[in-house]
């Protein structure tokens, strides 16, 4: 399109806008020696690259499914692993709860027999017994 303008000058004094209405009319063919012409300006696409897996807003690979799924059950008897922050009773606690998503992992309520309280642990801090 820019051959359409000869003079610099009048190419650069054109608005963007100007160019995107020129850009959208057909009448701009450019010269070829072939029968078919091609226009000049053409809409470019965006390729996305296939070998890379969709990632959802927390970072998980989309497997068809919207959402996550939790890795533990209610009832399911699971390892407390012991953490520096954290003074946890060693032994087997049960899951008592799923928690939703809290931006990073899933959390859970999970109840040892040796103590009256439930804790919330990360899934992360979770093994299965």
């Amino acid at each position: 399109m820019a051959a359409a303008f000869r003079d610099r000058d009048a190419r650069v004094a054109l608005s963007p806008q100007a160019w995107l209405q020129l850009a959208e009319r057909n009448d701009f063919i450019a010269p070829v020696a072939t029968e078919c012409a091609q226009p000049v300006v053409q809409q470019q696409q965006q390729v996305q690259p296939g070998s890379a897996p969709a990632r959802s807003a927390w970072g998980w690979p989309t497997t068809g499914s919207a959402m996550p799924s939790h890795k533990f059950h209610i009832g399911e008897s699971v390892t407390l692993m012991p953490s520096i922050s954290r003074n946890v009773s060693s032994g087997i606690y049960q899951v008592t709860k799923q928690l939703p998503h809290n931006g990073l992992e899933f959390e859970y309520h999970i109840k040892s027999a040796n103590e009256q309280h439930q804790r919330v642990a990360r899934e992360s801090e979770l093994t299965k017994a």
